[in-house]
């Protein structure tokens, strides 16, 4: 066994496995042509970093790797003392192995329970349609939705409501196996939906929501794919979970904003009551959680995995769903990418300087879309052409 932890101490074996160089590989064969014996434990310990690299894109400084070597090199700098302590710390050695391995099994079985989950929701995809909003149901029901604006309602655990006037009919989930229902929101339109649990959730243009058919077990799991404004049924008993392909949010009943489009660089989350805890949906030894308090946003950098929280006014986030942008939430660019979500247009800003400007005000927005461009045109002094139906230059 101590052949197989000093390994570990040695930095240089660690840069080997997880980036091998000429010289590197050269000292390596060398030294295993010069002590063969020892051929099996370098295989075990290289094994161990490369089941970690597997999990996770660790580099030769990860913190993983290094807190476990100097762990390991701490108990070895102490071994010259009593055979009881002798004894105590070629324990701990053992233990941190066992750590090291029990921890590799665990991380494992949560990557691939993420990794299961996210492929749930990828695998029910369907073919979009662009001009309805779709609610597609576990048993296979497709209910298109013309309307720009749609409610949705379950209701008596055997009915849908939809509109406040048509009814779908359909079967509680009554096994543990959970099966998953779908709401689709294409660009220019949007929808709430109350839950089998009494949770509403407003979604965004360009928006998918994936949610069981009942909720079963001891928490309520759904999945994010865009925006949404959820109003959290309070269960203390079942913690009430939106998943994203980046991060989770867990609650017990409260209200908060989440955007999380695929095509976006970030993901924002921001609390209006309650509290919140957000943390990486994603495999990692060392994974923070952040809690949120009321008007605090979270914003995720998706590029370099970085997390910053900061006070803001929760109001300027969530107005989208009650039909109004608060202009000065983000630069202007960014506003007019939510403008180009919601009715499913495109705006070409040709004045780059304007781009990163920002707006007082609130934006209302109406059915007619060149009323709302006719706003942004006065707002800013510049000049709307339109090139077709969905097609518009700002300049």
């Amino acid at each position: 066994m101590d052949d197989f932890l000093k390994y570990f101490e040695n930095k240089d074996f660690i840069q080997w496995v997880l980036n091998p160089t000429d010289d590197l590989n050269k000292y390596w064969k060398d030294y295993l042509e010069c002590h063969p014996k020892e051929t099996e434990e370098i295989n075990k310990s290289r094994l161990v970093v490369l089941a970690l690299k597997s999990k996770k894109n660790l580099q030769s400084d990860n913190r993983e790797v290094i807190l476990f070597s100097e762990i390991i090199r701490e108990i070895n700098t102490r071994n010259k003392v009593s055979l009881v302590r002798r004894f105590i710390f070629k324990s701990l050695k053992y233990a941190a192995v066992l750590l090291l391995f029990l921890s590799l099994t665990v991380s494992y079985y949560y990557y691939q329970k993420v990794n299961k989950l996210d492929s749930i929701a990828k695998q029910l995809v369907v073919g979009g349609d662009q001009n309805n909003s779709q609610l597609i149901l576990a048993n296979g029901n497709k209910v298109l939705i013309d309307e720009k604006k749609s409610e949705i309602v379950y209701r008596n655990n055997s009915e849908i409501i939809i509109n406040k006037n048509d009814t779908v009919n359909y079967t509680s989930n009554t096994t543990k196996v959970a099966q998953y229902n779908q709401l689709i929101v294409p660009f220019g339109k949007k929808s709430s939906i109350t839950l089998p649990d009494g949770t509403v959730v407003h979604l965004n243009a360009g928006s998918r929501l994936v949610y069981p058919s009942s909720f079963t077990g001891t928490k309520r799991e759904v999945y994010l794919y865009g925006e949404g404004f959820f109003d959290v049924y309070h269960n203390k008993k079942r913690p009430f979970i939106v998943k994203t392909t980046t991060q989770e949010i867990e609650v017990l009943g409260t209200k908060f904003n989440v955007s999380a489009y695929p095509s976006d660089s970030a993901v924002e989350t921001v609390l209006a009551e309650g509290s919140i805890k957000l943390n990486a949906n994603e495999f990692s030894f060392f994974k923070n959680d952040y809690i949120l308090k009321p008007n605090q946003r979270a914003y995720y950098n998706i590029g370099n995995k970085e997390m910053s929280i900061s006070r803001v006014d929760a109001n300027k986030y969530v107005s989208w769903y009650l039909g109004y942008l608060n202009l000065e939430t983000s630069e202007f660019r960014n506003l007019i990418k939510r403008v180009e979500r919601y009715y499913n247009i495109k705006i070409k800003l040709q004045n780059i300087n304007v781009a990163s400007k920002t707006i007082t005000g609130k934006l209302l927005l109406k059915d007619n879309v060149e009323d709302v461009l006719a706003v942004l045109v006065t707002a800013t002094s510049m000049e709307l052409t339109k090139i077709n139906e969905s097609t518009y230059v700002l300049k």
